[in-house]
């Protein structure tokens, strides 16, 4: 376990930076001392939501005296930016814009942080895998997702994922492995899954090996990213079809084997045995790189025996409207782990959920400690972005266009105008608006400033910027 601290301070707001950061350290507990009275926060999981969390709480406006001491807990050293992994491949951005370590990030708060992997949640404390435990009064679940192989023999131990930085850096490895063993011979490489990620993903390879690649995407479903909007997912298909990426709809796969390479599963050919559904035709495919990203689960399924609190069959921990776990006082849950859990409601497992949720949990854990009331959560679509290579993006914007106003704009100049800049307004659903698609290089500028926005510092927002700059070939301010 590595535990770092924030310099960061606060006056008006209650506490200081030195008291903040007061740690007592025993044989087995890390305890966040709390004789004065002050509020222990815990937030496990250093993704979207619980990284968020902990910068909320640490910049809203506290009662003097009353400030609570947050730590943020996750296995990890660096925070992934899981959107922008796509562009670490096609080398459009750096790892400090992608994955900034986490002292970097909190060190202008007085948020702690402590590198180490959860093992179980007892007594009012965290129990980490090598021992030591956090105490808390309030705590924060945020640990995200993982990989689902529903069960495929092989996935785990013949198929790469890419859900973290670390992902994106061994995909680099094995890259760059299967090109000195192909000796100039295009890799082939097999994406399983058909959503979001795999689409991306496919586009991004593409990008990457300039085409000089055999790449095949399966997936389950009739069509790509099925619950895509429509202009969105006719974008994709159009750059995947561009790029020559085969497509298998309607198709499962059963299993994953190698063939020759090296005890630890490194190198040979992967071999896939898939099975259409519509027909139930069998196949056997090979590749040298395959790729999972067929679906993820919540991460707390795995710690079902030693986290104490009530999860729905698809693994979700059961919260109320505010987010507060049931049967819970003090504990909230969000992000990966909570989209599925909520009373009456089924959220994607998204990074714009995540970064509402942080809002609300940060607010309500605020409201609780100062005895004010509650919010529920409210959740706000703003729509989809996705990238599609290195200069090119797709943008979905839930603006509802009447389709009368809609067939006046295809049919007139405007509409010629628009589609020069890469924006369509889509009608489907028997007539009904299915809203505005930004594509191409418009779309991957627009992807690529909302992320920015979106980034957790301002301190970081800067960090990008000058990484652009540099690309861009922008000196930087010159320093004495």
């Amino acid at each position: 376990m590595r535990a770092t601290s924030g310099s960061g301070g606060s006056s008006g707001s209650g506490g200081t930076a030195s008291t903040t950061r007061a740690v007592h350290e025993s044989a087995d507990t890390m305890a966040y001392e709390s004789s004065d009275g002050v509020p222990r926060i815990c937030v496990v999981g250093g993704g979207f939501g619980g990284l968020y969390t902990a910068i909320k709480l640490e910049q809203l406006m506290w009662p003097r005296g009353v400030k609570p001491r947050v730590v943020l807990v996750d296995q990890n050293d660096r925070f992934s930016f899981k959107p922008l992994l796509y562009d670490v491949l096609t080398e459009s951005a750096t790892s400090d814009e992608v994955a900034p370590l986490y002292s970097s990030m909190l060190a202008p708060y007085s948020v702690s942080f402590v590198q180490g992997t959860v093992c179980g949640i007892e007594g009012g404390q965290v129990v980490l895998q090598d021992g030591e435990k956090i105490s808390y009064d309030w705590l924060v679940m945020a640990l995200g997702a993982k990989t689902n192989s529903f069960g495929v023999p092989g996935v785990e131990e013949y198929a790469l994922q890419f859900s973290v930085y670390e992902d994106a850096v061994r995909l680099q490895e094995e890259l760059k492995r299967v090109a000195e063993e192909k000796k100039g011979k295009f890799p082939e490489i097999c994406i399983v899954g058909g959503g979001y990620a795999g689409v991306e993903l496919a586009a991004a390879l593409s990008d990457r090996l300039a085409g000089a690649c055999q790449i095949r995407l399966v997936t389950s479903g009739g069509d790509i990213m099925e619950p895509a909007p429509y202009g969105q997912r006719q974008a994709a298909r159009n750059v995947l079809d561009s790029d020559g990426v085969s497509v298998m709809c309607n198709t499962i796969v059963e299993r994953i084997q190698i063939a020759g390479g090296d005890e630890d599963g490194s190198g040979g050919k992967r071999i896939i045995q898939a099975k259409r559904l519509d027909d139930g035709t069998k196949d056997v495919l090979e590749a040298d790189i395959v790729l999972w990203t067929a679906g993820q689960v919540p991460a707390v399924k795995e710690y079902s025996n030693s986290i104490p609190f009530p999860t729905d069959d698809y693994g979700s921990i059961k919260t109320d409207r505010t987010l507060k776990v049931v049967g819970t006082e003090t504990v909230f849950a969000l992000g990966d782990v909570a989209v599925r859990g909520m009373d009456g409601m089924h959220l994607p497992a998204t990074a714009q959920v995540a970064f509402q949720q942080a809002d609300y949990v940060a607010w309500n854990i605020w409201s609780s400690i100062n005895k004010k009331p509650l919010l529920n959560f409210q959740y706000q679509h703003l729509g989809e972005m996705m990238s599609l290579g290195s200069t090119k993006g797709a943008v979905s914007l839930p603006i509802p266009v009447p389709p009368p106003i809609s067939a006046a704009i295809k049919q007139g100049p405007l509409g010629d105008v628009l589609k020069a800049v890469g924006v369509s307004v889509n009608t489907t659903f028997g007539g009904a608006s299915d809203g505005i698609t930004i594509e191409g290089p418009f779309g991957a500028l627009v992807r690529r400033a909302a992320y920015l926005y979106r980034q957790p510092t301002d301190e970081q927002k800067v960090q990008v910027i000058r990484s652009w700059a540099k690309k861009a070939g922008i000196p930087g301010p010159k320093t004495n």
